[in-house]
């Protein structure tokens, strides 16, 4: 007895379902996706930092006791246009030697895309990060480097070497934009302002929440 196989119409609506699941869900996969790998990327960045700091307070001592030239306003072209020169001194004496860059070279870029005066430099894995002297030394986090969309919050995040005790939540130099203390408040502060951003996403364990308020 021969078995009857489908029918062309049967096969039309099975293939017209499998898309319209595919279009429902394919989205949710990509989105998912793309935060697993900033998760990871912010993941590395933030060790790397702090591995970093740690083996050049071996040779220059406490990160708090860094001394550095600081910019108090930008406004001024005359301390704006020095940022450059200050904010590479500081990189190439207490970071660079201590951080793994891109392997063929050495490659240092003005930061175009983070439309920041500071000094850039590029890691191995394509990613860049930006550092602008001021009271403290701002840090623009790039977790694909000069890949769209170059925006805060999405795939720039900033970060802070700070001596002042109003800019850490420990003794640490090293942190997260002015962290708050508790998650309310830090998802507050980075729905009006992306510069707090990664202080959630530090207290979230560098995980992007359902209520992460910018979409990846």
């Amino acid at each position: 007895m021969c078995k009857q196989g489908f029918t062309l119409a049967e096969v039309l609506i099975t293939l017209g379902i499998i898309g319209v699941v595919a279009a429902m869900t394919l989205p949710a996969v990509i989105t998912n996706t793309r935060k697993s790998e900033a998760s990871a990327r912010l993941k590395k960045f933030y060790s790397a930092m702090q591995q970093a700091i740690a083996m050049s307070e071996l040779k220059y001592g406490p990160c708090l006791e860094w001394e550095y030239e600081s910019i108090d306003d930008y406004e001024d072209p005359e301390q704006a246009g020095k940022n450059y020169d200050i904010s590479k001194a500081f990189v190439e004496q207490y970071l660079e030697p201590f951080m793994k860059l891109k392997s063929e070279k050495k490659e240092w870029i003005t930061s175009t895309q983070q439309k920041l005066d500071g000094y850039s430099l590029v890691f191995a894995d394509g990613s860049t990060m930006n550092a602008k002297v001021g009271s403290c030394v701002d840090l623009s986090f790039d977790i694909n480097g000069d890949r769209k969309p170059n925006k805060r919050g999405y795939d720039q995040f900033i970060f802070v070497i700070c001596k002042r005790d109003s800019g850490r939540n420990n003794k640490q130099c090293f942190t997260s934009y002015f962290p708050a203390k508790t998650r309310e408040k830090n998802l507050d502060n980075c729905k009006s302002n992306s510069y707090y951003c990664s202080s959630l996403l530090q207290w979230d364990n560098w995980e992007f929440k359902d209520d992460y308020p910018y979409k990846l």
